[in-house]
């Protein structure tokens, strides 16, 4: 006896979107060390994967852990991609990533290594991130 048909069960999920936009009058961050932005003109598999492991891995970043060599390429090599790394004294302590699509820039990770916390760079570096997210062109 086959068991009876069920009917598929649709339902619609609501779509939260936002735009966002600086308010230069909120920017009041400022770091306690000295710090500043690389605009990365040719990423590398080797800088890429480090950075992704040094940010990622105390917040258990894991989905990029399965990428080889070529996969690895493939992204930081794809037309829309861009990066930023936040450096102080001349050591990268945090990096942006972006993906560009048409008319918008989404920012795909970002973030400091935990042996920076605590000095002021979060919101300073978050606050350079969008304005580069903001100048980027597709």
């Amino acid at each position: 006896m086959t068991p009876p048909r069920r009917a598929l069960e649709l339902r619609l999920l609501p779509v939260l979107r936002l735009h966002l936009a600086l308010d230069p009058s909120q920017e009041n961050s400022t770091p306690l060390v000295v710090a500043e932005i690389v605009v990365a003109e040719r990423m590398t598999v080797s800088f890429a994967r480090w950075l992704y492991d040094y940010v990622g891995e105390p917040w258990h970043w894991t989905d990029r852990n399965v990428f080889d060599d070529d996969r690895w390429e493939a992204t930081i090599l794809a037309p829309g991609y861009r990066h930023i790394t936040c450096v102080v004294g001349g050591v990268p302590v945090g990096y942006c990533e972006y993906e560009l699509q048409e008319s918008s820039v989404e920012i795909t990770y970002f973030g400091l290594g935990t042996d920076v916390h605590g000095h002021g760079l979060g919101g300073w570096f978050l606050t350079e991130a969008l304005h580069h997210g903001f100048s980027f062109e597709g």
